[in-house]
């Protein structure tokens, strides 16, 4: 289970005109700031634990397994925050048909921090630019 990340920068005609300049260092800067903010929400996911309508730890092993990771799909770079074990789905979305409450600690890793994420994405993409 991976849930994805997209954000819209908006950019101005001179970020635009000094992008176009300098392609890689932003390409590089935009990918490390992906993966930055995507390791900051995995962080954010994994302390969401124990709080009040997230899951509880009983063995540790779900909050463990949380991984992210920046992928390019399409031309486009996409984060994807998951974890592997069995029952993720099922803690995050719950089932109905078995009576399962949901207990989201994916999607709120990211909705709830999308501003910090862009914002990290943003201090990274103008780390960039600065260095060049």
């Amino acid at each position: 289970m991976a849930e994805s990340i997209k954000l819209k920068l908006e950019l101005t005609k001179e970020s635009i005109r000094f992008l176009n300049k300098f392609p890689i260092q932003f390409k590089k800067s935009l990918h490390k700031g992906f993966n930055l903010a995507m390791k900051k929400a995995e962080q954010e996911s994994k302390l969401s634990f124990g709080k009040t309508g997230k899951p509880s730890v009983r063995t540790g092993n779900l909050r463990r397994s949380i991984q992210s990771r920046v992928i390019t799909q399409g031309g486009d770079l996409v984060g994807q925050l998951w974890s592997d074990v069995i029952y993720a789905a099922t803690i995050e979305l719950g089932d109905s048909t078995r009576n399962i409450k949901d207990y989201p600690y994916l999607r709120p890793a990211i909705e709830d921090n999308i501003s910090t994420l862009e914002k990290i994405i943003g201090d990274e993409i103008e780390r960039g630019y600065k260095a060049i």
